[in-house]
């Protein structure tokens, strides 16, 4: 409990051991202070003992005991106390409060119902139910209760405090300002306000300005707790580690916070080596996960090392170095267990003094051995991005849909780190075309580092699965809020804990886009440099240098002899020591200049005595030779006569092998880099030679040789020196030649090398072979046959144009806006088609993306593929936004160009109704899409003459628009119709009391003998009119039935309605909730039977009365309408009902088009006794919710004096 200050204890006459009790109650206010509860209590039974009529410490027993975590004695202290006085507030509000502990909210709140009733001007019992719903998370409830209970006292410090804390929680932190200044003022000398602002400012990142009221907090109460850990926060911020570390170890003075009781000294600093220690996690995953790398640092100290830890990180930590044992947090220690020392791994970094300098930077978590699985990806995919966007603080956590974006960079390949309640919605809002979810693979921490260790990069909010990546070593880039943790220190991209982590913090509260632009630019990045590194490791396995190496690589062994003939600059020499270091080499140089360079180079690697260079040309005899250099090192050999005098001297192998017997037991090798002399070479081996490793020219004899000497040929099939060999064909190029016996290894060269652009072209021809017969299934509504279609070839090609265009129509049709736009977009970088731009444009728009949307259209409008299909999308833009002199003219060129696209006429009489052109807009309402006809066999009514005639009107759709249409029916029946009206069921008992209508159908309901049809949309064409038909008077045209008995107090009636057909768009009840702040009104909640709940999960039971019963139809609904003063909310059924009725209405508009509610205007052509106000620019409703409580505030004035 921290939501609302406990009430203050009154203190009774005192018996006569009035000095004992003053000493004990003294005692418990002191072990209280410091978070020592169970003195405290057993000061307040001593109390009790002495005083059993001492009511004060029974309260004060049982708040502690609760404070303490153990509500049950809570709830034994309270029932004595209701023994002794049945009405006693304070304990009947502690009662609350232990019942909510105990899991048992429905008697905790039945408590406070019944004190409502009670005290219904008690700011103590509207402060006590704020308590409940804000801990049970229902903040909307909690703040209108809070600001009733300022109604009744503006000057209660308490709840000031208190409606900031929840205020700091709804994420309004400059509201929470106001609120704690406010508590300040009232109560200047409790530091606990002062703190909390210090914290709402640290949270807008006004660190500085929160030094102040914290120093004051502390000058206050220099051992205050919370003021303690604010400061420990503000000095983290500040880098100032030390003193942070120092400052926290204050929590365990916090109520209900203590250390807990283990068997074992607390160790703070002592020798370790031999001792037994036992390390407790105290907070979260993340923060173990961090405070373990410190674990191998005390095993170096000697430590025999425990660990007490969460459960699912149990089979990971256990397997790091230094641990002798890890045990689950939660079950009781084993009955033997015993241990030198305890400390919690939070106070690790105090107790080893530890500062930004000090954080080693080495990993320090690795994935067990067996938890790895490989990863299998498309050919084009260049990084393998894991994504968590989960997170333990909520205010951390990131938006799935917002993540998705990431999923249309070229090269990279998502894939879901989720474990906990959040991984299902890559699973409900997307598509494994999009990303992977890798939970069905993670059953513990090990299995997810196990998956991370796959990984190239990782993208994450501040959770458990960013510290992991990060303690691995993996490149993270962390997406932080505005209010980060202090963790992270202040400002700055680079954190102490992790030089593989990259910060990318909020700019301003809410706003991700910033951040997440960075981390896409970062992840193009990678892939560009990827796509570098695998051309470059491709080029490199390419040629005749590359074949050699491999086939050298694969083949030599410890105490072969390597023949390194015209070893040149000796890049092949170190590339064998390399691969096997315990070999020896003989390596010939022709050029005596290039020979001494090598020795040189060898002495300095120290492989002098490993390798013996010789300055000569190698052949089957004696000579010289004339040595040219080669381009690629090396040189080119050319015989000479012997009469002819040349440096070059060359040394037969044979001989040259005989004067070295040491080496007689040794497996020859040989590479003949010595070009132009390949056939004496191999003649001079003589044979001697295992492996023989050169490059076949054409009309070189020396393959021919070696295949008569029994050696088996062979080569690469490509150019590429990976993969297993094929036999020699004579095509030149680099062969390896094996003695008899001797096989070909199954494979040479890199383990794999990256996919070559030939292939990945090829893949993605075989993507879109894969996906082509999914079109023709999904137009024949095999909608599930196409998507798997679509998911095989995206398990090909992810940016498969074909398959991700399609399965983001799928998308879209689910609801699944986000996966649609990524879906459309990844098909757009592969191809510009006008459809998928078209498609594209109108998801955006959909989803009020407009600048998105304009963007793309004006791109595809500058490089010339404009389209019926794409000016008819910025038509709807261009209405969406609100110019609709544009739309209209758009759509008027595209009715003379293009009349058979559908709904133009629909697009243009929206934006003529929506620009209050009533006259020109009506007649098209008729172009409206609706559902077929229930009479398709009736002829339709061209507007003709109609007396005494049979005529069906149809109300099928929206039932909003039918009751705003139902205006038109009374003008009909004038003209003589008998109108039958088919509706939806909820309508039918409303409308049939409408004058002029003879019956109304219901949809199940047979349809009487009519002789003509029309559509209730239709009626304004067909009758003429060119307004909005309202009557006069009262402004009303529907009558409702007997009202309701309301109420006999005089408080202003309110309907509050939300929900409805556009329930997102809608101001939801949570907002509107302060409405019923003023004691002098009354909310009644209109809204249909499953919006009704969101009134027990906005907490807003007592101030929210629901009708019972909940009315059956519409009629019924009107009855309960025609007993109220006024209806507030946004667009629904009941709102239309209620101005309908000519009931006094303010509706609550969103920002944005419709054609109901003009823009610009705040009354409606349609209904006169409507007043409209509208989110501001942001899409907050506070501006207008303070309006509107104005003029209820009026109307209760009103009403109070009539």
């Amino acid at each position: 409990m921290s939501e609302i200050e406990d009430l203050d204890l009154e203190f009774s006459d005192l018996s006569e051991h009035s000095a004992v009790i003053d000493t004990l109650w003294q005692e418990a206010a002191v072990a209280r202070r410091y978070g020592d509860m169970d003195p405290a209590l057993e000061a307040y039974r001593r109390i009790i003992e002495l005083d059993p009529s001492h009511s004060e410490a029974r309260l004060a027993a049982a708040e502690t005991s609760r404070l303490a975590g153990r509500p049950r004695d809570a709830l034994r202290f309270c029932l004595e106390l209701l023994e002794m006085d049945r009405q006693h507030l304070g304990c009947r509000l502690e009662l609350a409060e232990a019942l909510r502990q105990l899991n048992q909210p429905d008697e905790s709140h039945a408590i406070i119902d019944i004190l409502l009733m009670e005290r219904p001007e008690s700011v103590a019992v509207w402060c006590g139910l704020a308590r409940l719903l804000a801990d049970e998370g229902r903040l909307a409830g909690a703040e209108a209760t809070l600001r009733r209970a300022l109604r009744l006292n503006p000057g209660h410090g308490p709840a000031w405090a208190a409606l900031g804390r929840v205020l700091a929680r709804r994420g309004e932190p400059e509201a929470a300002l106001d609120a704690f200044h406010a508590a300040v003022i009232l109560e200047p000398e409790q530091p606990g306000h002062r703190v909390s602002l210090a914290e709402t400012l640290m949270d807008l990142g006004r660190i500085d300005e929160a030094a102040a009221p914290i120093s004051h907090a502390l000058v206050l109460d220099d051992e205050d707790a919370p003021a303690r850990l604010a400061h420990s926060r503000l000095l983290m911020l500040n880098g100032r580690m030390a003193e942070s570390w120092e400052n926290a170890q204050w929590r365990h003075r916090l109520p209900g916070a203590p250390r807990p009781p283990f068997p074992a000294a607390p160790w703070e600093g002592q020798d370790l080596d031999g001792a037994s220690l036992l390390l407790y996690a105290e907070s979260g995953l993340s923060d173990t996960l961090m405070m373990a790398r410190f674990i191998p640092v005390l095993a170096g100290r000697g430590a025999v090392i425990t660990l007490l830890v969460q459960p699912e990180l149990v089979p990971l930590l256990e397997t790091m170095g230094g641990v002798a044992r890890a045990l689950p947090l939660g079950p009781p220690l084993p009955h033997d267990f015993t241990a030198d020392y305890v400390a919690s791994l939070e106070d690790l970094p105090w107790l080893l003094r530890v500062e930004a300098e000090s954080i080693s930077a080495a990993p320090y978590l690795a994935a067990p051995r067996g938890r790895i699985r490989r990863i299998r990806v498309p050919a084009s995919t260049l990084v393998k991005v894991g994504i968590a966007w989960g997170a333990e603080r909520p205010a951390d956590r990131l938006d799935f849909g917002r993540v998705l974006d990431l999923a249309t960079v070229p090269g990279t390949l998502l894939f879901s780190l989720e474990t906990g309640p959040g991984a299902a919605e890559a699973r409900e809002r997307a598509d494994p075309g999009l990303i992977t979810d890798l939970a069905p693979t993670v059953a513990d921490y090990a299995d997810l580092a196990g998956r991370i260790a796959e990984m190239d990069l990782v993208v994450a909010a501040d959770g458990p699965a960013a510290h992991l990546a990060a303690a691995m070593g993996k490149p993270v880039l962390l997406l932080l809020p505005h209010a980060a943790h202090a963790r992270w220190l202040r400002g700055g991209d680079v954190s102490p804990w992790y030089p593989g982590l990259c910060l990318l913090r909020q700019p301003m509260p809410g706003q991700w886009d910033a951040p997440l632009a960075e981390a896409r630019r970062r992840m193009e990045m990678l892939a560009q440099i990827t796509a570098e590194r695998h051309e470059q490791q491709r080029r490199r396995a390419m040629g005749t240098d590359a074949a050699m190496e491999a086939f050298l690589a694969a083949h030599l062994a410890p105490g072969d002899l390597l023949l390194e003939v015209g070893a040149g600059n000796g890049d092949h020499v170190f590339q064998s020591v390399g691969h096997c270091p315990d070999l020896l080499v003989i390596a010939l140089e022709p050029s005596p200049t290039d020979a001494d360079i090598l020795r040189d180079s060898l002495a300095i690697a120290g492989l002098e005595e490993q390798v013996e260079v010789i300055a000569a040309a190698a052949g089957a005899g004696e000579g010289h030779a004339l040595a040219s250099r080669q381009p690629r090192g090396g040189a080119r050999v050319f015989a000479l006569p012997d009469w002819v005098p040349a440096p070059t001297p060359v040394r037969p192998l044979a001989a040259l092998l005989d004067e070295r017997p040491h080496l007689a037991q040794c497996r020859i090798v040989a590479r003949l880099g010595q070009a132009g002399w390949e056939e004496s070479v191999v003649s001079g081996l003589a044979g001697r030679a295992a492996i023989v490793v050169f490059e076949h020219r054409n009309g070189s004899a020396a393959a021919d040789s070696l295949a008569q000497a029994g050696y088996g040929l062979w080569r690469f099939a490509e150019e590429m020196a990976c993969g297993s060999l094929v036999p020699f064909d004579g095509s030149p190029g680099p062969v390896l030649a094996l003695v008899s016996g001797l096989a070909p290894k199954a494979h040479y060269g890199a383990s794999a090398l990256p996919p070559s652009p030939a292939l990945v072209e090829a893949e993605a021809a075989r993507a879109t072979q894969a996906a082509s017969t999914g079109p023709a299934q999904q137009a024949a509504g095999r909608v599930d046959e196409a998507a798997r279609r679509y998911g095989e070839a995206l398990a090909i090609d992810p940016l498969c144009a074909m398959a991700n265009a399609n399965l983001a129509v799928i998308q879209h049709m689910a609801g699944k806006t986000e996966a649609a736009i990524a879906g459309f977009t990844r098909a757009l970088g592969r191809t510009g088609h006008p459809a998928i731009m078209a498609n594209l444009a109108g998801v955006l728009r959909q989803a009020s993306h407009f600048t998105e949307a304009d963007g793309l259209l004006k791109a595809a409008m500058d490089a010339g593929r404009e389209s019926p299909d794409l000016l008819h999308n910025l038509a709807k833009l261009r209405r969406d936004q609100g110019r609709l002199e544009e739309a209209e003219a758009l759509v008027r060129r595209l009715l003379s160009t293009a009349p058979h696209l559908p709904g133009l006429n629909w697009v243009l009489g929206q934006v003529l109704l929506g620009a209050g052109r009533l006259d020109e807009g009506l007649a098209l309402l008729a172009h409206r899409p609706a559902s077929p006809s229930r009479a398709p066999d009736l002829p339709q009514w061209d507007g003709g003459e109609i007396i005494a005639t049979a005529l069906l009107v149809e109300a099928a759709g929206d039932v909003s628009d039918s009751l705003l249409l139902a205006r038109y029916l009374p003008l009909l029946a004038a003209r003589g119709a008998l109108i039958t009206i088919a509706c939806p069921d909820e309508l039918a008992p409303l409308l049939a009391e409408l004058p002029g209508v003879e019956q109304a159908v219901g949809e199940d309901d047979p349809l009487p003998p009519c002789s003509l049809r029309t559509s209730l949309t239709a009626l304004p064409g067909l009758l003429g009119v060119s307004d909005a038909a309202t009557p006069s008077g009262s402004g009303g045209y529907l009558v409702a039935g007997r009202g309701r008995r309301v109420s006999r107090d005089n408080r202003l009636r309110v309907g509050l309605t939300w929900g409805g057909r556009k329930a997102e768009r809608n101001c939801p009840l949570g907002e509107m909730l302060n409405l019923g702040t003023d004691p002098a009104v009354s909310l009644l909640a209109l809204a249909d039977e499953d919006d009704l709940d969101r009134i027990g999960a906005d907490g807003a039971d007592s101030l929210v009365e629901r009708p019972i019963p909940q009315p059956a139809d519409l009629a019924e609904m009107a009855a309960l309408i025609a007993g109220l003063d006024v209806v507030v909310g946004g667009d629904t059924v009941q709102l239309h009902l209620a101005a309908s009725l000519g009931k006094p209405v303010i509706a609550l508009a969103p920002q944005g088009f419709d054609w109901r509610w003009p823009s610009g205007r705040e009354d409606s052509p349609w209904y006169p006794s409507v007043r409209v106000f509208r989110a501001d620019g942001s899409g907050s409703w506070r501006p207008a919710l303070r309006r509107v409580a104005e003029v209820l505030a009026v109307m209760a004035e009103r009403k109070a004096r009539l």
